[in-house]
């Protein structure tokens, strides 16, 4: 696929902000829903997780998950024509004194001001998930393995 062709996986990673994670612990899988933000380049991105959450507690043993985006379903339309996308790859706590905490911690902000608060629990961290593998089914039939790098440059395109 060229650039141009991947925009409303852009478009769809850009707008939407909830998602499934899934993770894994002693080959048992686990799935939760969690709040995201995307980075620039799209292949990344930003999650604030409670330490005491299942899933956090997993991918803390597991860093190897997957996280499956979806395009908004309306009562009226086909669920398999919706546009989605399932990342695979790695994910890891971002410390408060790593330099990219600051710029990350904005971002993920402006993406859900609503979780300003959740920053002065204790027991949330940032953690970075970068994608190593893509799936995106743009609907019916529409289906595509898409590399890091082709997500990149098609993020880059207006």
């Amino acid at each position: 696929m060229n650039p141009t062709e991947l925009q409303p996986l852009c478009t769809l990673l850009r707008q939407q902000r909830w998602a499934a994670l899934a993770t894994l612990r002693n080959g048992e899988p686990y799935c939760s829903m969690v709040a995201y933000a995307a980075t620039d380049e799209l292949t990344t991105l930003i999650l604030h997780l409670s330490t005491l959450a299942p899933h956090t507690q997993r991918l803390l043993k597991t860093p190897q998950i997957s996280i499956a985006v979806s395009e908004t379903a309306e009562p009226s339309k086909d669920p398999q024509t919706l546009a989605r996308v399932t990342l695979n790859g790695l994910i890891q706590a971002v410390e408060k004194d790593h330099p990219d905490y600051l710029p990350l911690k904005k971002r993920y902000l402006a993406q859900l001001p609503d979780a300003e608060m959740l920053f002065s629990f204790a027991d949330f961290k940032l953690y970075r998930f970068v994608a190593d593998k893509i799936r995106y089914i743009g609907g019916f039939a529409n289906a595509h393995s898409i590399k890091p790098q082709q997500l990149i440059e098609a993020a880059g395109q207006p």
